[in-house]
């Protein structure tokens, strides 16, 4: 089962599209359920698809894709891994801990222990995704904005908007929310305080990354913009258009533009350049993990790992699906054909339903 998304930038107004997961196979292009409409300064049809997830309640679950960092949370300052955090969040591992979403049962926020022993429900928490840990909290999105306490798991509050592209650092958290009819970057403190908007460019894509904040500006027909933690500088950072997901790593920003013969695989150095196409073949749901590249490659419905510059793909598993996480051992995805969470061995020689 596929259902087709078309997300156009419309000049006057931003809205949040719910809808399903599905890909046109012609033209390359993965809207993804997480898709999201920005207004754009030209009268052109332009996309920007983030990785989608499914249905929840009823209505999609538009998690969008913020990036944090390198390593696990609290150890580098950071609540997920950079690639977790652009494929939705639905898994993080903290503090020999692995947090996920469980589909299996009524979509409730699961803890386990890294070696997938000890496995049981933290507290009655539904539809929590962009896991972030830091510190004794789970921050998670369900909507608004909210975090959990790891020792007794009570609940707090931190935003009751609708707000979208979260990512927690050990300072700030820093997240996508209205203001009117524009979605701006805002920021606040990790207690909820101190609310601030940074930027009034129409924003989607959120990364924070090394003291910068990277982000699609759908006010400048979908190029990437940067700028300082406190809103400074903000400027253009690559020149190309129409990016439709977008990973800061340790040295690169690696970024899937749209064109006429599919969406690419670019890099480029965090200090700038030149836009190097890295893969070939259309793709979507970037990840980047221990050095190596994931993704969905849509030229053969594959789910691919290579090396950072795009050599050495080999093949993991075949199949339609999304929202790729990976943690130490494992590589979760959802499988958009039968509907299951599946993880599965780095190797590729295991593999099973998320439970």
């Amino acid at each position: 089962m596929r259902r087709q998304l078309t997300t156009v930038f419309a000049v006057m107004a931003f809205t949040m599209v719910f809808t399903g997961c599905g890909k046109d196979k012609e033209t390359g292009t993965v809207p993804g359920n997480n898709s999201q409409t920005v207004q754009v300064t030209e009268n052109s049809s332009t996309e920007i698809a983030t990785v989608g997830m499914e249905e929840i309640s009823g209505t999609l679950n538009i998690s969008g894709t913020s990036v944090g960092g390198g390593n696990t949370s609290s150890s580098t300052g950071y609540g997920n891994t950079a690639g977790n955090l652009v494929n939705s969040g639905i898994v993080c591992e903290a503090d020999r801990k692995i947090y996920y979403y469980n589909k299996s049962d009524n979509k409730k926020l699961y803890v386990m222990n890294s070696d997938g022993s000890g496995k049981e429900a933290f507290g009655n928490i539904q539809g929590a995704m962009e896991l972030n840990v830091v510190g004794d909290y789970v921050y998670y999105q369900a909507g608004g904005i909210y975090r959990a306490r790891i020792k007794d798991k009570s609940v707090e509050t931190l935003v009751t908007d609708n707000c979208r592209n979260m990512v927690v650092t050990s300072d700030a958290i820093y997240y996508i929310k209205m203001d009117g009819d524009v979605s701006k970057v805002h920021k606040m403190n990790q207690d909820g305080s101190g609310e601030m908007v940074l930027s009034d460019n129409i924003a989607g894509n959120l990364n924070v990354n090394d003291g910068f904040i990277y982000y699609i500006n759908g006010s400048d027909s979908g190029r990437i913009y940067r700028m300082g933690l406190d809103g400074s500088d903000n400027s253009v950072f690559c020149d190309m258009k129409n990016v439709q997901e977008l990973l800061v790593d340790y040295s690169y920003v690696y970024l899937v533009s749209s064109s006429s013969d599919g969406n690419h695989v670019y890099r480029i150095e965090k200090s700038g350049g030149e836009a190097e196409k890295i893969i070939e073949d259309s793709c979507s749901n970037i990840n980047m993990n221990g050095g190596y590249l994931y993704y969905y490659n849509l030229s053969d419905d594959t789910l691919c790992y290579c090396a950072g510059d795009g050599s050495n793909e080999k093949v993991l598993y075949s199949g339609d699906l999304n929202a790729i996480n990976v943690t130490k051992e494992w590589v979760y995805f959802f499988n958009t054909e039968d509907f299951y969470y599946y993880r599965i061995t780095k190797d590729g020689n295991n593999i099973e339903v998320v439970e």
